[in-house]
């Protein structure tokens, strides 16, 4: 799979050997980023020239660390993304990056000392940075603290209090785990005595709602750790080059039940002869083709309407006497604004899954986020094959998974279970019900028990096989 644009972060343990340079190299050679990041090089920043010029990266800044520890050094490549150093810090270097689009954004690389006086100075200083900047914001680097249980395996226990301080800095940042694919830890340690080794996921990447919002497909992939260093390195892609196409499949949006010719369009097309799925499915095709004539893209008829009311506006502003027609010709765009507001609102509303909602709340950034969070969340990305090798290729992995559940509902017989009979072989796979309970069961369905079981679903919950929510019915 390509990416547009890839970014290579890696805690290499020290820049000063041989065996380093070779890591760095294959690295490079394999992923080829448009920018390369090292943390805690541990030699000095003069140095980082010749590093940087043996693969080929000769615009750079390199951060000397506090003693031996730390060190920060990255280096890019002229391409369509133009970078420039807006702060560098012995903690961080903030870098503005522009794109082909001119879109304008901010990553931070960090390398986060272990002392607890250093992490409070960096997230004091990450802070101040929202309080000063609204721009599409990255923060990538090895933080030296987990979230929770699950980030950690093996060693001692964690300190519960230490995942909560760092979650209440990453929220008071208004920051989002963007998550990774691959190898769920980043850090192997040590084996302490009376421990089992430990593995930890001290790097991370993290974005504020505007880059997320930004960069709908990037994600960050967990690399094979190699010798050098007891960190994998991480690799952010932006966005898919070619990102595999497929038919998509049907999906009721709730929001066309607020159009106004929704009622009359379901009348005309609802076909009253013949079985139920099959009227489902010709008002289906009537609604793929009413969407693209008259629904049509909610974000589309918004920016048309702004703009229309824009106009209005200014020619208002510039008349003496407006007209009384042009007057109204705005209250009615100020009314069509609204419901398409409502319906963006619910259409991001039933995309987020979300099982609340406020009277009002337009909040539609939220639900995209959160309809963001449950896509990558689904996505799958990479696989491990056999256990040992992670695989990327998209149809290796449509493979995987056919391979998988071909095997998972095959049944397996033994020469034992074939010489039982159907019966005796139910018996053993199946426990014995109560008598009372198998009367229960056998007893007429009732309208009633019907009507609860229809009502309990959630109206905007995953729709079945025929694209429909509960809504729709």
């Amino acid at each position: 799979m390509n990416y547009d644009h890839q970014f290579l972060v890696w805690n290499c343990r020290g820049a000063g050997s041989r065996r380093f340079e070779r890591s760095l190299k294959l690295l490079v050679q394999e992923r080829r980023p448009v920018l390369v990041r090292l943390l805690e090089t541990r030699v000095s920043h003069t140095r980082a020239e010749e590093v940087f010029h043996k693969i080929g990266l000769t615009n750079f800044v390199a951060v000397p660390g506090l003693g031996f520890s730390g060190g920060i050094w990255v280096a890019w490549r002229d391409d369509e993304l133009k970078f420039s150093v807006l702060k560098e810090n012995a903690q961080y270097v903030h870098l503005a990056v522009k794109g082909p689009s001119n879109l304008e954004w901010v990553v931070t690389i960090a390398y986060v000392g272990p002392r607890e006086r250093d992490k409070c100075l960096f997230w004091e200083e990450m802070f101040q940075f929202t309080l000063v900047s609204a721009s599409p914001w990255f923060l990538l680097g090895d933080f030296n603290d987990i979230r929770d249980q699950g980030e950690k395996k093996g060693g001692a226990p964690i300190l519960l209090r230490r995942c909560e301080l760092f979650n209440e800095r990453i929220n008071r940042c208004s920051l989002m785990d963007v998550g990774t694919w691959g190898n769920r830890f980043t850090w192997k340690g040590l084996i302490l005595q009376g421990y089992e080794r430990s593995f930890e996921r001290l790097d991370r990447g993290m974005c504020n709602v505007n880059w997320r919002c930004s960069f709908l497909n990037a994600m960050i992939k967990v690399l094979t750790r190699i010798g050098c260093s007891d960190h994998n390195p991480l690799l952010l892609c932006l966005g898919e080059r070619n990102k595999p196409s497929g038919e998509r499949p049907f999906r009721f949006e709730a929001a066309w039940l607020l159009h106004n010719n929704f009622e009359e369009m379901l009348q005309k097309n609802w076909n009253r002869e013949g079985k139920f799925n099959g009227r489902l499915n010709k008002l289906r095709d009537s609604l793929i083709s009413r969407n693209r004539e008259v629904f049509r893209s909610i974000h589309k008829r918004k920016k048309l309407l702004v703009a229309r009311l824009d106009g209005i506006q200014k020619k208002i502003s510039n008349c003496n006497r407006p007209s009384p027609s042009l007057i109204k010709l705005e209250d009615n765009l100020q009314k069509e604004l609204e419901d398409v507001l409502s319906q963006e609102e619910i259409l991001w509303y039933q995309k987020s899954r979300r099982e609340w909602i406020n009277d009002g709340d337009r909040n539609t950034k939220f639900y995209h986020v959160r309809t963001l969070d449950r896509r990558r969340r689904n996505k799958v990305a990479m696989l491990k094959r056999d256990g040992e090798i992670w695989v990327e290729d998209q149809e290796e992995l449509k493979e995987m998974a056919k391979d998988f559940f071909i095997k998972l509902f095959t049944e397996e017989k033994n020469s034992d279970q074939q010489d039982l009979g159907v019966t005796e072989n139910l018996m053993i796979t199946f426990p014995t019900l109560p008598s009372k309970e198998i009367e229960w069961m056998d007893r007429d369905i009732v309208d009633e028990e019907v009507r609860d079981a229809m009502f309990s679903i959630g109206a905007f919950k995953a729709p079945g096989e025929d694209g429909f929510p509960a809504i729709f019915f």
